[in-house]
């Protein structure tokens, strides 16, 4: 389980549809992948803060919960520099299904 806060969206003006995400890696070893697996992954909205987050992932969902992937999906990333002490976000990955987020 993965928790963005609602101040994450903020440079977005009103509802919209999520179509994937990018991440970058965390270190600075060379490139890597490709790594393969079978993935299904939902996206969904929460009432919950962080300090209120259960153990029990169907707790935290909310009735917005959309499966926006389910197949193979295999990652590889070129491990590139980015700005200051970073890597780029050059890890991305599509939904088959848009989620709607509702501000």
């Amino acid at each position: 389980m993965t928790i963005y806060d609602a101040s994450q969206f903020q440079a977005l003006s009103g509802p919209c549809y999520l179509t994937g995400f990018a991440f970058r890696p965390d270190a600075i070893p060379g490139p890597s992948g490709p790594r393969t697996g079978i993935w299904k992954i939902f996206a969904s909205t929460t009432s919950r803060s962080v300090a209120q987050l259960r153990t029990t992932l169907d707790d935290n969902l909310g009735t917005d919960n959309t499966l926006v992937f389910s197949g193979v999906f295999s990652e590889t990333t070129a491990n590139v520099p980015g700005p200051g002490n970073t890597r780029q976000f050059n890890n991305e990955f599509s939904f088959t299904t848009p989620f709607l987020y509702l501000m």
